[in-house]
């Protein structure tokens, strides 16, 4: 019987995040392995529209399409230049040409933001709210820590709920009921 144990670290200050396994056979006393995991490039197109779909519940993998497309869409119009290329470098393929924008970004609120993927989602608003989360818990997943930090930097300080964390009031735009 085999048991693996990971620690994280990290080879590069700046790089993606690595675990180094020990694999313990209990036949030999150890010997190490080194796996070298890409927190973000690993993730392929199909695995994150099925995890969008699964986790917000969607029909089809069509509506889950739709609303990845009109959250990601909406977050790139808000996002500058600079933040929007490292988000793309760390997206699959097919997810990058829905964060291309013309322009750098454009200033709106959080519920401004929701509206909009309402809008190009053709959803109502606690729909788009609910759209917009299930797709940013699978982007959490699918990039570094350190963007996802970058990211919120970006944006004012009530996008944190976008990505999952509970509204900090009863009046947050996230508060659909």
């Amino acid at each position: 019987m085999k048991r693996i144990t990971c620690t994280p670290n990290r080879l590069r200050e700046k790089g993606p995040p690595f675990a180094f396994c020990k694999i313990i056979n209990s036949t030999n006393l150890a010997f190490l392995l080194l796996t070298i995991i890409f927190k973000g490039r690993a993730m392929q197109y199909q695995d994150f529209i099925e995890g969008v779909k699964k986790s917000g519940n969607f029909h089809s993998i069509e509506e889950a399409e739709v609303a990845v497309e009109a959250s990601l869409s909406t977050l790139a119009e808000r996002l500058h230049t600079t933040v929007n290329d490292k988000f793309r470098s760390q997206l699959p393929n097919q997810l990058k040409k829905f964060l291309s924008v013309s322009s750098d970004s454009i200033q709106f609120s959080l519920e401004e933001y929701y509206k909009r993927v309402g809008a190009r989602a053709r959803v109502r608003y606690s729909q788009a709210v609910h759209w917009s989360r299930s797709v940013m818990s699978m982007i959490k997943r699918a990039i570094t820590a350190g963007l996802k930090k970058e990211i919120l930097d970006d944006l004012p300080a009530e996008f944190v709920e976008l990505f999952d964390q509970e509204p900090t009031t009863p009046l947050s735009p996230t508060v659909t009921e």
